[in-house]
């Protein structure tokens, strides 16, 4: 059981991870396609990192489940 949860947490992690990255590369990149035009607010920044993060560690972790590497 707990290395299960081991490999749980380490995909969730990675996932948002990756989420994260994503996130900080479209704001790099162009951050009016977010809604930064004026700056950056730190709670939207903040949420869209969670929105990003959640989304991709949810959906890193049932595409391993779903090909068996879990």
């Amino acid at each position: 059981m707990d290395t299960l949860i081991v490999k749980v947490a380490i995909r969730m992690a990675t996932g948002f991870l990756i989420g994260f990255v994503t996130l900080l590369t479209m704001v790099y990149m162009n951050p009016s396609a977010l809604g930064h035009a004026n700056g950056f607010e730190l709670v939207a920044l903040c949420l869209q990192t969670y929105a990003f993060g959640a989304t991709s560690a949810v959906g890193y972790l049932c595409t391993s489940m779903g090909m068996g590497a879990l």
